[in-house]
């Protein structure tokens, strides 16, 4: 099965996308109201975090998957504890993550689903068959298209050239910190595969993925200016905050209440972040080295199911490190 969707998928980047910062555009007494909002969300600020507990020590940093120059800040931050640490954690080691979406390639069953209605049952009529249409540049007929998931394919529709949660496997933060430790020859593990990660963000209500799939088809919102204030927040240590005004911002041209994409961004979280988070705890506790860097998308650190709070609960005292 042709699948050249599949195999560019990894490779999406938002290195080049170019938009103004929202966080600059809105009024004193809005951006007050959101950094209120963020400050209620557990460890809503910080890159790096340091989690103690016993004679361990573990270095959680959070990444921004695609290139930036800022990173080299950083990395040079993220250096001094990561030099001297026994082991990395990654979300997936860069070197694995190309055999393992071959393997899902070879095997196309794993993004197909084998019950329940098809995507032309599911969507609105003129959507699917723009979508129909769409699809067929990447090899895909419509009947393979009708039991997709539509999870794989939602970024493919985005209207723009930016994707704020762009993977890019050589300049992102997350490579870089991969590169200082095989020359510090600091061991790496994964925290997850890349089907374990389709499993888990796959079991999302299929009526959600789809309903955020038609938003995203029909928004001509832009992402440029989204993935801005996302990259901006990030590195200015408020990526929470970032995360609040982009979904303020976000489907605002279209007729949905915010009710309803505030109940599918929750939706979309618990999936591609909450349960994941979950799934790494029992390997990130299982660990018996004294010093270990745990380096995941900064979106994975904070809320109360973020990966620091996780920790928390488990005992550890958790201190942010100053950059």
């Amino acid at each position: 099965m042709a699948f050249s969707l599949l195999a560019t998928l990894p490779d999406t980047a938002s290195a080049y996308c170019k938009g103004k910062d929202l966080r600059k555009s809105i009024s004193k007494a809005d951006r007050a109201k959101f950094a209120q909002q963020a400050a209620r969300v557990p460890f809503s600020k910080g890159i790096i975090w340091e989690a103690r507990k016993g004679d361990q020590v573990i270095h959680v940093v959070g990444t921004h998957h695609a290139g930036d120059g800022r990173h080299r800040k950083v990395v040079a931050d993220a250096t001094k504890f990561l030099k001297n640490a026994d082991l990395l954690m990654l979300e997936i080691r860069i070197q694995d993550i190309q055999p393992q979406w071959e393997a899902m390639r070879e095997d196309g069953r794993a993004l197909f689903r084998t019950s329940g209605p098809g995507m032309s049952q599911l969507m609105r009529k003129d959507l699917w068959e723009d979508l129909s249409f769409r699809m067929q540049l990447y090899n895909m007929s419509p009947k393979q298209l009708d039991r997709i998931q539509p999870w794989f394919i939602s970024g493919e529709v985005i209207n723009g050239d930016c994707d704020p949660f762009a993977w890019n496997r050589t300049k992102g933060l997350d490579a870089r910190l991969e590169r200082v430790a095989a020359s510090n020859r600091v061991p790496t593990m994964g925290l997850e595969t890349v089907e374990e990660s389709r499993r888990t963000i796959a079991a999302e209500p299929i009526r959600n993925q789809v309903r955020w799939l038609e938003l995203n088809m029909q928004s001509k919102a832009a992402i440029a200016d989204m993935s801005t204030t996302l990259r901006n927040a990030y590195f200015a240590d408020a990526l929470v905050e970032g995360l609040l005004i982009m979904e303020a911002f976000m489907f605002r041209d279209l007729n949905v209440s915010r009710k309803e994409v505030a109940r599918l961004q929750r939706s979309h979280d618990k999936y591609i972040l909450d349960e994941r988070n979950k799934n790494w705890m029992p390997r990130i506790l299982a660990r018996k080295e004294k010093r270990i860097m745990v380096a995941v998308g900064a979106a994975h650190l904070p809320g109360e199911y973020g990966i620091l709070n996780l920790l928390h609960k488990k005992g550890y005292t958790l201190t942010m490190v100053d950059r």
